[in-house]
């Protein structure tokens, strides 16, 4: 195909083929999707002293699956340990602001900070749910 290109428009055969090397190079490093989807997920930040970006670790507790990242998972995982340990306010909306204050202390600056009314929509059935099985 890229022979085909080559006798229609050379600059466009030249510009998939870089293309498509980036692309290669980024999943020969153990990425499984192309670099510029892997930065959207991934926050990118400048280098110590200003070299340039550098990327930051992906989370492990939120796996890249299809669609908009979620930190559901991360506040959900909170929500079952304090229900563990005994620790679950006696009233939901209490819970609720609880749950979104430890995760603005615990990832200071994240983008991705669901409002309250989000975590009640979301987390307020797994919260009666956990209330039940504790009486």
């Amino acid at each position: 195909m890229l022979y085909q290109l080559k006798a229609v428009c050379q600059q466009t055969a030249k510009a998939i083929a870089k293309s498509y090397a980036k692309i290669v190079a980024g999943i020969g490093q153990g990425l499984s999707k192309p670099a510029g989807r892997f930065l959207a997920w991934s926050s990118t930040l400048v280098g110590a002293g200003g070299t340039g970006p550098d990327r930051s670790p992906v989370r492990t507790e939120t796996p890249p699956t299809r669609g908009r990242p979620t930190v559901m998972p991360i506040i959900r995982a909170e929500l079952e340990r304090c229900a563990r340990e005994g620790n679950l306010e006696t009233e939901q909306a209490q819970q609720m602001r609880v749950l979104r204050s430890w995760f603005v202390a615990q990832y200071p600056g994240d983008r991705r900070t669901p409002k309250f009314k989000t975590l009640t929509r979301k987390l307020g059935g797994v919260y009666n749910a956990l209330k039940d099985e504790l009486k």
